[in-house]
């Protein structure tokens, strides 16, 4: 009996380690790297576009790196270098020896400007087995390029379309799971293209009835494009985690209210929406900030109610741009204008701490002035994408204004 009662304990544990994932390894070697961290991560939907780091590794000193993690499903993975963003399709047990791209960082410019994107380039793979799947999706997105070219430039009709699918079909046809979400997404794409029947027959034919997944990118691209429009979401009713994809993407779109996220109940999107509420909800007017502390560049902490003013007027900055330099200028003379009225602070972003109190020493403005290298919580709270940015917000830490006028247009 003991014996018996032992083997289930190791069955079992078997059975745990193995839906725990299968281990993965990418490695390889560049020198240019060498001290530079590498972090390996998947977005866990295509609406909020989370990212879960799944893995990382410092590259050493000879350039030589290794990157292992478990997955359990094939992924689409990423690793951020500055102002390139590779990317890989890895299958669970899977080792890839890999070329990085030649070493961007990015620059002040980059970030500084809100309408920067890295660009996403496929990560070079050494001697690659013949079926591997990054070889199959990139022959096969040349291929559907040209079939695209064909329809676009051609007459887009029913027959043309459905030729065009049963091509790529015949050519690509396999028993990969994933690869065969991402062809059959792909052919929703073509059938949309014929208006009269755009976008309900793809949306019947490849989404209606067939299970969301949540780790194809292809599947999300095509989402994105059949439901942009898409204006009755209960007609999806009968497809739950799909019916409640659309409703989030109409909330993120600000084409339905917040509260309709309480429609949202399943477990696998119920995390995805309360993303999507904390992004929506944390800046609204009205709302209590969750930082309610900060460290200024003397290395005071200090709360809202320290600046002795109904009011503070927070500038998002940084020294290098004229606005900025204007807005500090600004700050010296009014704040005799401002005084118990209204506090006027300046948080600088994407720049060493050194800089920011260079700036802040020279217009004597150090007591009002902060550092995101200090308060690194800012970043996420505020959500800061682009600079200069004005918040106005009362000595409790409540939203009054987002975004508030320019200093100079502004009146307490």
């Amino acid at each position: 009996m003991h014996r018996l009662t032992y083997i289930l304990i190791l069955l079992f544990c078997g059975l745990c380690v193995a839906q725990a994932g299968q281990g993965i390894k990418v490695w390889g070697n560049d020198p240019e790297y060498a001290g530079d961290s590498l972090s390996l991560y998947i977005e866990r939907d295509g609406l909020t576009h989370h990212q879960i780091e799944i893995g990382k590794c410092l590259v050493a000193q000879d350039g030589s790196f290794s990157i292992n993690a478990k997955i359990d499903s094939t992924q689409k993975c990423y690793i951020n270098l500055g102002a390139v963003i590779v990317s890989i399709f890895i299958e669970p047990g899977s080792s890839y020896s890999v070329n990085l791209p030649d070493k961007k960082p990015l620059t002040t410019a980059n970030k500084l400007n809100p309408y920067f994107k890295a660009k996403e380039i496929l990560l070079s793979i050494n001697n690659p087995k013949t079926d591997d799947i990054n070889l199959q999706i990139a022959a096969f997105e040349d291929d559907m390029d040209k079939e695209w070219a064909a329809l676009v430039f051609g007459e887009i009709n029913k027959q043309n379309i459905e030729n065009a699918c049963i091509r790529m079909e015949n050519k690509y046809n396999s028993d990969n799971e994933f690869f065969r979400i991402y062809r059959f997404s792909n052919y929703a794409l073509i059938v949309n293209l014929y208006e009269p029947t755009s976008p309900d027959l793809a949306i019947e034919t490849y989404f209606l009835h067939n299970p969301v997944h949540y780790n194809n990118p292809a599947y999300w691209e095509a989402f994105d494009v059949l439901f942009e429009q898409f204006i009755e979401p209960e007609r999806l009713s009968d497809n739950k985690l799909l019916y409640e994809l659309v409703v989030m993407q109409k909330v993120l779109n600000k084409e339905l209210i917040v509260k309709q996220l309480e429609k949202v109940t399943s477990k696998q999107n119920t995390i995805i929406a309360d993303e999507i509420r904390t992004q929506l909800n944390s800046l609204r007017i009205g709302n209590l900030l969750n930082i309610q502390k900060l460290v200024n560049i003397n290395g005071d902490t200090l709360q809202w109610k320290d600046f002795d003013c109904p009011l503070v007027y927070v500038v998002f900055a940084n020294s290098s741009i004229k606005e900025s330099k204007a807005d500090m200028a600004f700050a010296k003379k009014i704040q005799s204008k401002w005084k118990n009225k209204c506090a006027m602070i300046f948080i600088f972003d994407k720049e060493p701490r050194e800089t920011t109190l260079k700036t802040a020493q020279k217009n004597e403005l150090s007591f009002f002035t902060f550092s995101t290298e200090d308060n690194p919580e800012i970043i996420t709270t505020f959500a800061i994408s682009n600079i200069p940015n004005y918040i106005l917000i009362d000595y409790e830490g409540r939203i009054i204004q987002n975004p508030a006028k320019k200093p100079t247009q502004f009146t307490p």
